[in-house]
């Protein structure tokens, strides 16, 4: 597929953690409509401190790899896939991995207790997308967001109310729909069940 460079990869400056580095590599992502996972991490050799590692991790854009097809693979049987292959889900859409070439190495350096970001590969082969909603890892709760619904939930507030009220938090922007809400409450509600002993029959 054809490269493109309309969503700009994220400035390569160095951080005091990885989490203070993925924060903000993935909020350039969001305004820039496309995101950021963690694919893998590996440590090498520091080359400042002899007899040291300092970790890399390989963080690419969430429409890279290849899509498989979710059914069972039976060998030898004429409809298994022998490559990947694009495809769409249920509802018609193009399946979120689409081998996209963007790729950010986050490298430590232990000399000056520093993270960097290297931009290795700056152009995606898609356009952005339309909405943040869109990519799963934008629609995650924090954990503030998730400890304020439930807080809200208690005192009765209801989901679409709970959403009004996080979405005043400029800080951090809600990508999550509606049904998000329901979902964390109907699941904080089930790990809060007695568990119920099961019958010795």
């Amino acid at each position: 597929m054809e490269e493109v460079d309309t969503m700009p990869p994220p400035p390569e400056k160095n951080y005091d953690s990885t989490e203070e580095c993925l924060k903000d590599i993935q909020e350039w992502a969001l305004n820039h409509h496309y995101a950021i996972v963690t694919e893998s991490s590996y440590y090498v050799n520091a080359a400042s401190e002899p007899g040291k590692k300092e970790a890399c991790v390989i963080s690419p854009c969430d429409k890279s790899g290849d899509y498989w097809p979710h059914h069972s693979i039976v060998a030898n049987h004429p409809d298994t896939p022998k490559e990947p292959c694009p495809a769409t889900s249920k509802n018609g859409n193009k399946s979120r991995k689409n081998a996209c070439p963007l790729k950010i190495v986050l490298s430590q350096d232990v000399a000056i207790s520093k993270w960097f970001t290297i931009v290795k590969k700056p152009n995606h082969n898609h356009g952005p997308s339309d909405n943040p909603s869109a990519h799963l890892v934008h629609r995650k709760f924090t954990a503030a967001q998730a400890a304020e619904i439930k807080k809200l939930n208690m005192a009765g507030v209801m989901p679409l109310k709970i959403k009004n009220s996080l979405m005043k938090d400029h800080k951090n922007v809600v990508c999550a729909p509606h049904k998000a809400i329901h979902n964390l409450i109907y699941k904080k509600r089930k790990e809060n069940l007695p568990l119920v002993p099961q019958s010795t029959v």
